[in-house]
């Protein structure tokens, strides 16, 4: 079967992203295509292309590329171009679905920004929409709701979209939309779990390409040699944004002085709960059972009075706020400690995804606890990496409750911060196959292999036109 991408502007440079207004092709021909201008990087404010970018995933995984002036639309038999090939115009959300789709404060759906021509054809047998939303996996039935909205306005077939996301349970919620509001035409679902070879990405270029780290962020990567290191602290806790389940942990920690002897890290100006205590005592919140044990709630108030006297604590980097996924590792807070204590993005809310949060630890040989949504281990082992099961007790994954995986999560690592380093140091000596095991897997999942499961678990979403969900990656 051979796919083809389809755009609907494409310059002497190359194609135009789609979800830039066409009807702008003047504006584009005036600034010469030049996608590194200063007039691209102001367009999307100035003209209403909401938050898109150049494809991530699927460029370049096809031959052929065709502007859709090019394509000849047979009314006879519903198909564009050859009608034994496929055809996909691909829109790739960036950072922001929601700004993508005009929800919530965003007035513009790039919808409106798809040509009047691609419009007509997405109607044909044989070419596709890909909606491409891949980084921070938060996806709800408000936004299932949104893109069958978007396609009843512009009257598209809602079999010709394909919705590519890292929520790992987006077909649940897409089954529980359809439950609610029954369709008789459905979206194709895709989940592609980035952060994988996203963080590959980084270990191959450290380890294999110094001129390409240098310039870059040079991050540090922990070699085999450096394994043997002796330990100065017993974890490692790395915080950005201090979101409810975050701040939780860290207070229950601070409570009990756990944090000591620890590489953490938080800033209170970049806690998105100041009236955390408020919250813990809001009726509504306990309405909603996310932590309701009041001894542990009286244990989280008391440890966060203390966070806010501290206020922050630095590990590798001063400026927290300005880091992102790529490009920041140290490794030396993980050869000077034993595991890490991973707080997701995700914990109580019903979205489950794998950020390059959880990577971290595989790429750095370091063993670690997953503060984040139910079934992540689970997801991680589909992929043959192995967790930590046979020394400690990861029953918490299977928790759906987040008040009970909390309360788990937190004597669990009590546990582990109170071992003694003779036990440690006995402990991580076993445990150094599975952490070799992992490092040596996350450096096979490369954009190329990567991008071959993908192309072939597409292939078999579009083989079958009654399925509506595949696991790309």
């Amino acid at each position: 079967m051979k796919i083809n991408d389809v755009y609907d502007i494409i310059g002497p440079h190359g194609p135009i992203p789609n979800g830039y207004n066409p009807n702008h092709y003047d504006l584009f021909v005036k600034h010469d295509f030049e996608q590194s201008s200063e007039f691209y990087q102001d367009y999307q404010d100035t003209y209403g292309a909401i938050q898109v970018n150049k494809p991530r995933l699927l460029r370049g995984l096809f031959k052929g590329e065709y502007c859709i002036n090019e394509i000849i639309y047979n009314k006879d038999t519903n198909t564009i171009g050859n009608s034994d090939e496929i055809y996909i115009y691909t829109i790739t959300a960036f950072s922001n679905i929601l700004a993508t789709l005009g929800m919530k404060e965003y007035e513009n759906s790039v919808f409106s920004n798809i040509s009047s021509t691609t419009l007509e054809y997405l109607n044909a047998k044989n070419f596709y929409l890909v909606l491409e939303y891949q980084m921070e996996g938060y996806n709800d039935r408000n936004i299932l709701d949104k893109i069958y909205f978007e396609c009843k306005k512009h009257k598209i077939n809602p079999t010709s979209i394909i919705f590519i996301t890292s929520t790992l349970n987006i077909s649940e919620l897409h089954d529980e939309y359809l439950q609610q509001f029954p369709q008789t035409d459905k979206i194709k679902i895709c989940l592609f779990n980035w952060a994988i070879p996203f963080k590959n990405f980084e270990l191959k270029t450290v380890l294999y390409d110094k001129i390409k780290n240098e310039k870059y962020k040079k991050s540090s990567i922990v070699v085999e040699s450096d394994l043997n290191k002796p330990k100065t602290k017993k974890f490692l806790c790395l915080n950005r944004r201090l979101r409810f389940h975050r701040i939780l942990l860290l207070s229950l920690l601070e409570n009990e002085n756990l944090l000591e002897n620890s590489f953490t890290s938080y800033d209170m100006n970049l806690n998105l709960f100041p009236f955390f205590i408020d919250k813990l005592d809001d009726h509504h919140f306990k309405r909603q059972r996310i932590f309701y044990n009041e001894e542990y709630k009286q244990k989280a108030k008391d440890g966060y009075k203390k966070l806010l006297n501290n206020q922050k604590r630095i590990v590798d980097y001063d400026n927290i706020e300005s880091l992102e996924g790529y490009g920041w590792e140290s490794k030396d807070i993980y050869t000077n400690s034993y595991f890490s204590i991973v707080t997701e993005t995700e914990f109580q809310d019903n979205t489950r995804f794998i950020s390059e949060k959880t990577i971290k630890p595989i790429m750095q040989y370091h063993p670690f606890v997953l503060v984040g949504s139910p079934y992540t281990l689970k997801e991680l082992k589909t992929y043959g990496f192995k967790t930590f099961n046979d020394f400690w007790d990861e029953s918490y994954d299977e928790m759906e409750s987040p008040n009970d995986r909390m309360i788990a999560l937190f004597n669990l690592c009590k546990n582990l911060i109170n071992k003694s380093k003779n036990e440690w140091n006995d402990m991580y000596n076993e445990m150094l196959p599975i952490l070799k095991h992992n490092r040596n897997l996350l450096l096979k999942y490369d954009e190329h292999s990567v991008k071959q499961i993908v192309k072939e678990n597409l292939i078999k979403l579009l083989d079958n036109n009654n399925q509506t969900y595949i696991k790309l990656f």
